[in-house]
Order: C-alpha cells, then structure tokens, then sequence
C-alpha cells in the first residue's frame, strides 16, 4: 500500500517529467498554423474587445495565452517559438492541471496505486504530449470538459448548492474554451442522467432550480470572456452563398414578412452573447457542410463516419489500448466497480458519436478529451495486479508505451503506433495537425546545415515565419491564403556547394496536389524531416 506522502512525490515526479518533455519540445519546434492566429487573437480580445479575426473558436483560452505579455514577461528573440514561449507555457501549465485532475478523481474512486498509474499513462501519452505545448485550446477544453463531467457525476452522487454553482462556473468556461466540447457535454450530460435516473429522480426533481441557476450563472461567465460586448448574431455583408443570404432571398420570394423580419433582426441587433451565439451557429455550419476530408494516404469528397475512430486507433499508443479494454473485461466482473466504469464510459461514447455523425474533420486533437476517461480505466487494472498473467503482462506494456512515445520526442505530434506501419510508411497516411503541422522549422533547419544545398525550392504548410529560421524567402511567410501557403519560397545559400533541392510540407503536398506531379512521386523520395517535410532532388 503506497502511502499518502510518497504518493505525492511520485506524483510531483510524474508532473515535472511531463513538464520537461513538454519545455523541451517548445523550444524544438516552430509554431503550428494555429497559433499564430491564437496569439492574434487573444491581443484583440483585451486590447480591441474584437473576436472578428476568428468568428469559430470562442476566445477565452486564447486570452488567458497572452496574459504572459499583457504582465510584462516578453522576450525579444528573433525565434518567433522562443518569443511566444510564455504563451505556450500556459498551455503547459493547464496541462500539469490536467494530469494532476485526473490523479485525484482517479485516486478518490480507484486508490492510490490506480491514480498513479493513470498519471503515469497522461504523462506519456503521445496525443496529450503532441498539444501540451502548442497556444491553442485543445488541452485546455480537455481539462474543463473533463472537470464538468465530474462535477456533474458529483452531483448525482450527492447533490449539493455549492457543486451547482461550481458546476455553472466550469461549464460556463468549458463553453468558452470550444465549441464542439459543449456537444460533447451535452450528449454526455444525457447518458449520465439517463444512467442515474432511477436514482436520483427525486434528486432532479428537489434541485431543478439549482440547475437553473447553474445555466444562468454559466451563460454569465462565457460573457465576461468577451467583456460583456453585445454584438449582432449574423455579420452583415458576405457573398451570397452564406446561409443567411440564401435565407433571406427565400423569404424575399416567399414574401415571409415574419421570416424577413427575424432575419433582419439578426443582423441588426446588438444582443448579449451575440458573437458566442454567431460562434456557435458558425460551428455547427461547419460539423454539417459537406468537406473535402484526408484518410490513410487519399483525399476524399467528404467526411466518412469511421475516419476519426480509425484515426484514434492509429495515433494510440497499443499498450494503452490493450490495458484500456483489459480493465473493462475485469471490471464487467466486478459489480461495486461496475457501474463508475460505465459513468467513464459515458463521455468516450458520446465523444465517438458526435464524431462519427457529424463532418468533422478526422484529427485526433479535436476528440482530445476522450483521454483523461479512457487514461483512467485503464489505470484501474493496477487493482487486478495479483491476476498471475498481469505480473509478467504489464511491465512489459509499460515499458514499450514509454518507449514508444518517447522515441517521437521532441515532435510528438507525428506519433503513430505499429498498426500505422513504419515510420516512413505511417507519415504518408496523415496530413495536417496529425503530422504536419509547421512544427518542424527547426529540424529542417538542421538537416539544412548538414546537407548544405546551394538552393531550396520551398513549399511550407505553416503561417511562421521561417525566414527568422535561416529560410530566406523572395516573399514573406505568414498567409491564410491556399495559392500563397502552396507556393514555393526561393531560398538561396551562396556559401553552399551542395545541389538544388525541393522541400515540401506533407500537408501540402496532399492538400496542394503536389503528390500527383510525377516529379514529386513518392517513389523518388529523398528524405522525410521529422516525419513532416518531404526532400526530393
């Protein structure tokens, strides 16, 4: 039996090795595509009070990224991931909140030993590792959404005023963090009530105007994160393919004066949370529209409903699987444990079917929170340790997850298990925040000055600017634009005697089409860089 005081210092070791794994990767990788928009972002919010730059994601994790700078702590680098390194320290420090969140929910139904073992599995987890250190609100939704869920269990195992009103406050920053975690809560919330209804209808029944009070006090709290600004639901202008101007000349040929009178008023009128509404709306247009989707290796016309599970399966680690669905088949034979199971099956579950019903794109960050559920299931097989195979089973799965994932260090967001194939194999299969994400600056930066091309032929999937890197472009980096982000940069090195190369980003050589020009055929591949830039002669 671990004490309580060596726990806590195993747990402090734990926290400090995933902070270090996740330092250590800030500094060795440039910034994603999204960050820079994030740090933007987040500058508009406190010093405009404007939330126009990105009218899809709400911005309060994005406001709490820049507060490093709003006190002060700035540095004049000319890295750019080294002058936003303060923000993506925020980023790891919601992170260290997380594993130790999920340590104590996990410790307080499970034991000691078990919340060990699932901080153990949080520490190194390759997808948690991937986004504990990019300025973007990933992580930060996961710890809240996951906090919600439990508040709400809470409340079912013995309701009270107070967890309401903490409920109200979570749940309210959770809906502030992203969009999609609030259905992923929503559908949640219903198969946790459903679970507990028989008990705790009488429950329901005494404490419905606490509920109430806790949605008032959440609709309060995403509120404040854009300074109490009112602000109409739908921005006018626009092409005309926007749902609104389709709506509108609808009810200009149906000659609908109520239908027109709506729609003018929505545009018009200047309401409390209208950009969160107008952000919400614009969300769910989005999980909806038809869009062109990348799985294992080809380009699709939309969005399948297996892409994202496959995709999870993929870029998950097989020890935690293994020990996930071990610790489910031990548990369906335990009845006192039974039934907490199931209330963490509940968020994975629902988290899979928004998914899978909606066209979301199939990257594993976007179903994030599913983790921290599963990372605790699958430290409760600790409890079973006395099961004669699980002696000699788990050290050995032990040791081939930390292998694993650590051998992707420092970019851990190219992780893919055996199931993917080899390294260079697997690369191919996955494009964007699942592999390429323009994280991958400074290792090209190095093969570079190892290789010593007189010239390169660059095209980057990434809005950092790799001039401050040591590639020079003709024009600068930093488009949103699809034709500028697919474009060569021109970079010349004089000094060098080394011959011409072209170096293309895995994501645009997929998503510009380059992968069907026969000079870029992957077969005539000359080098992979970090499992991220493609090198050919």
């Amino acid at each position: 039996m671990i004490t309580k005081r060596f726990s806590m210092v195993l747990v402090f070791i734990l926290l400090v090795i995933f902070s270090v794994l996740s330092v250590a990767s800030a500094l060795k990788e440039s910034l994603t595509y999204d960050e820079i928009v994030a740090v933007e972002v987040g500058n508009d919010a406190w010093h405009r009070h404007d939330f126009s730059r990105d009218t899809n994601v709400p911005p309060l994790l994005r406001e709490i990224a820049v507060v490093p700078s709003l006190l002060g702590i700035t540095n004049q680098s000319p890295y750019p991931n080294i002058r936003e390194f303060p923000a993506r320290m925020v980023t790891i420090a919601l992170g260290v909140m997380l594993g130790f969140a999920i340590y104590s929910i996990a410790q307080s139904y499970f034991g000691r030993e078990a919340g060990l073992l699932a901080l153990f599995f949080y520490v190194f987890e390759p997808n948690i590792l991937a986004n504990s250190h990019y300025i973007t609100q990933d992580i930060g939704a996961t710890l809240l959404f996951f906090l919600a869920c439990i508040s709400l269990v809470k409340i079912y195992e013995k309701p009270h005023v107070r967890l309401f009103i903490l409920l109200g406050v979570i749940s309210g920053l959770m809906a502030a963090s992203k969009i999609t975690v609030v259905f992923y809560f929503l559908i949640s919330a219903l198969g946790i009530t459903a679970f507990q209804f028989n008990k705790n209808v009488e429950t329901l029944r005494k404490y419905k105007i606490y509920a109430v009070f806790a949605v008032v006090i959440a609709l309060f709290i995403i509120w404040s994160t854009y300074f109490f600004k009112t602000n109409v639901i739908v921005a006018p202008g626009g092409n005309t393919e926007r749902v609104s101007a389709k709506l509108m000349n609808w009810a200009t040929r149906s000659n609908n004066q109520i239908a027109q009178g709506v729609l003018r008023g929505l545009h018009t009128a200047q309401v409390p949370l209208g950009d969160y509404i107008a952000t919400v709306k614009n969300a769910l247009l989005r999980l909806t529209k038809p869009e062109q989707a990348f799985f294992l290796g080809t380009l699709y016309a939309n969005v399948r409903w297996y892409f994202m599970a496959v995709n999870i399966l993929l870029k998950t680690p097989i020890p935690l699987i293994l020990i996930f669905f071990l610790g489910l088949l031990l548990h369906y034979q335990n009845k006192k444990l039974r039934q907490t199971i199931v209330i963490l099956l509940i968020p994975i579950v629902s988290i899979l079917l928004v998914s899978s019903v909606t066209k979301m794109q199939p990257l594993v960050r976007y179903v994030l929170p599913i983790y921290p559920f599963a990372i605790m299931i699958a430290g409760t097989v600790i409890k079973f340790e006395k099961v004669r195979y699980l002696k000699t089973l788990l050290p050995f799965l032990f040791v081939w997850y930390v292998w694993g994932s650590v051998s992707s260090f420092p970019h851990f967001i190219r992780y893919a298990n055996e199931l993917a194939g080899s390294k260079k194999i697997s690369a191919m299969k996955f494009i964007d925040s699942n592999v390429d994400w323009g994280q991958s600056l400074i290792s090209f930066k190095k093969y570079i000055d190892t290789t010593r091309p007189s010239a390169i032929r660059f095209s980057y999937f990434g809005r950092d600017d790799a001039s401050a890197y040591g590639f020079p472009s003709h024009f600068p980096y930093g488009s949103y634009k699809f034709n500028e982000i697919c474009a060569f940069h021109d970079i010349n090195y004089p000094s060098n005697t080394g011959q011409t190369i072209t170096a293309i980003s895995l994501s645009n050589w997929y998503g510009c089409g380059y992968h069907l020009d026969p000079q870029f055929k992957k077969n005539i591949l000359k080098a992979i860089i970090s499992d991220s830039i493609l090198i050919f002669n």
